[in-house]
């Protein structure tokens, strides 16, 4: 099988404050087409889950601190159902 379709994940953040919008640092990211997810905890973190080159990663950002930083993981394979998560913290 060739390599995985990549796309660029991009995430903007919108001041509703002052009406303005703002690329988060390190973005765009490029990811594997359908290996990426997004969401927001309860306490105002974002985290992103991804896959590039074999590569799993994921990255968290607060807003009021720098880019999402990511790490490298080991989560396992999916084998079925939906692309999106539920974070705990």
């Amino acid at each position: 099988m060739g390599c995985p379709a990549r796309q660029a994940v991009d995430v903007w953040l919108l001041d509703t404050k002052m009406g303005t919008l703002k690329q988060l640092q390190g973005m765009p990211a490029f990811v594997e087409l359908k290996r990426t997810s997004i969401a927001w905890t309860h306490d105002g973190r974002l985290v992103l889950l991804a896959q590039a080159d074999e590569r799993k990663v994921v990255g968290m950002w607060r807003p009021g601190t720098g880019g999402l930083a990511p790490k490298a993981v080991d989560f396992p394979d999916r084998t079925a159902g939906s692309d999106s998560f539920a974070p705990i913290s």
